[in-house]
């Protein structure tokens, strides 16, 4: 029997139909309450000797287990998916499996190498984010927001003691931590040094960013993926202006010289003067670096929006490419003249092919093998069309509101009609609150 290959993680299952043709089953959802019972089923049917096909049907039984070949998939004349129909004894739907109290699987570095891209202990503090930015896949497919008790936390950073590698602290947000002064204290306490995947200028506090100067951070980064409070009030961002200064404020007085903004272009109902909004926040930000003696580098990171599976913006089109190529343009041409600023902007090439990919089918998937075999990226612009497939459909059409999405197989919690909601709460400015104790409003929590 041919091995079985099997897929977890975001990228690879929150729109698994793309890869359906080359990977026999994905994990949906966290894999510590998914894998045991996968594996009891696997060892049990290897040793029954089962056909391969059979292997997968019983594998399919495993909650959080996705078997594409045991769907099928029907197209229309135009192209576009029609239904989804499980084969006989497959379930309806996948539900997403996750861990009610993390603290019953404790996750930190348990591979301890010098040849890894993050070289530190890694310890993760909380999961999941219940901010509900409406551009972000993660904060949909990973609720509800879990900590970590801190207990549990400082027992990991002590068994990082022998390795004596700086602690990189994993988490959506890290700010968010209820105990995150405490945990700071503890961690330089014991004469280690720390970092963090992420934070949220509106819940950052003077004692990490103490914490992270003091452990030899030279950049503080903040994401307010927007220049106008518009756009923020249109993503649901939750940042305003005064977080962003009060954020550079605790910065410069821990000693921190250079900053930098995580930027979005092309976001939904975006207008011009939205992006000249983004040159006008960089310019006070970098007036106030400067006022208040800090002659180091602001940088601007920024992509271009890319519509993402069980999010609010599923149903909205990609911006055109053009016009993310011309507002680049105007962020850096803009900028250029202002010393110490510095603009880098994803390749929209790329970020088109990450578009088509996100909410693809499996005829995508056929283009994906094709370009594979054909030199890669570069080639899947050509793949797309010779597998009779139009780029231009899967990135600038609007969805209908009914309209039957390829990842429709898999239940994240809450259903379409709730983000439906939110993506017209986003056309009118609207604003929802993050999560809260007791809150039963997109259903995740029951």
């Amino acid at each position: 029997m041919d091995p079985l290959v099997i897929a977890g993680g975001p990228c690879a299952t929150f729109n698994p139909e793309p890869l359906s043709a080359v990977i026999d089953a994905f994990v949906i959802g966290e894999g510590e309450v998914i894998m045991p019972a996968l594996m009891d089923v696997f060892y049990q049917a290897r040793n029954e000797g089962v056909s391969r096909q059979e292997m997968l049907r019983r594998l399919a039984q495993v909650p959080g287990v996705y078997v594409p070949s045991l769907y099928e998939h029907s197209y229309g004349e135009d192209g576009r998916l029609q239904a989804i129909a499980p084969m006989e004894n497959a379930p309806a739907k996948i539900s997403r499996q996750w861990v009610q109290d993390l603290d019953m699987y404790p996750a930190h570095t348990v591979v301890r190498t010098e040849n890894t891209e993050f070289n530190f202990y890694l310890i993760e503090t909380a999961r999941g984010c219940g901010r509900h930015c409406r551009f972000c896949m993660a904060g949909y497919c990973f609720r509800r927001p879990r900590n970590r008790s801190l207990s549990v936390v400082t027992r990991e950073v002590k068994e990082a003691l022998q390795y004596k590698k700086r602690i990189g602290l994993m988490g959506a947000a890290i700010s968010d931590y209820p105990e995150i002064n405490e945990l700071c204290k503890d961690i330089l306490g014991e004469g280690l040094s720390m970092s963090v995947a992420s934070f949220r200028a509106d819940s950052v506090t003077q004692e990490l960013v103490n914490s992270l100067a003091e452990s030899g951070l030279k950049t503080l980064t903040m994401a307010p993926e927007a220049g106008s409070s518009r756009m923020r009030a249109i993503i649901n961002k939750g940042i305003e202006e005064e977080h962003l200064f009060n954020a550079m404020d605790m910065g410069l007085a821990a000693g921190i010289r250079h900053f930098r903004l995580y930027i979005m272009i092309g976001l939904p109902f975006e207008q011009e003067e939205d992006v000249e909004a983004i040159v006008d926040l960089a310019g006070r930000l970098k007036d106030y670096m400067e006022e208040h003696g800090s002659k180091g580098t602001l940088t601007l990171s920024v992509n271009p929006f890319i519509p993402k599976p069980f999010t609010p913006f599923q149903w909205l089109p990609m911006a055109d490419k053009k016009y993310v190529e011309k507002a680049a343009k105007v962020l850096t041409q803009s900028l250029r003249k202002r010393k110490n600023i510095i603009v880098g902007v994803e390749s929209p090439k790329e970020a088109y092919i990450q578009g088509v990919l996100a909410r693809g089918d499996r005829q995508v998937g056929e283009a994906l093998l094709t370009a594979c075999a054909n030199g890669g990226s570069k080639a899947f612009k050509r793949a797309m069309k010779d597998c009779g497939l139009s780029m231009d459909d899967y990135l600038y059409r609007e969805r209908a509101a009914d309209e039957l999405f390829p990842w429709e197989s898999l239940d994240m919690g809450f259903s379409r009609e709730y983000i439906y909601q939110e993506m017209k709460k986003a056309e009118e400015l609207k604003p929802t609150i993050p999560c809260f104790d007791g809150c039963h409003r997109c259903g995740v929590c029951g």
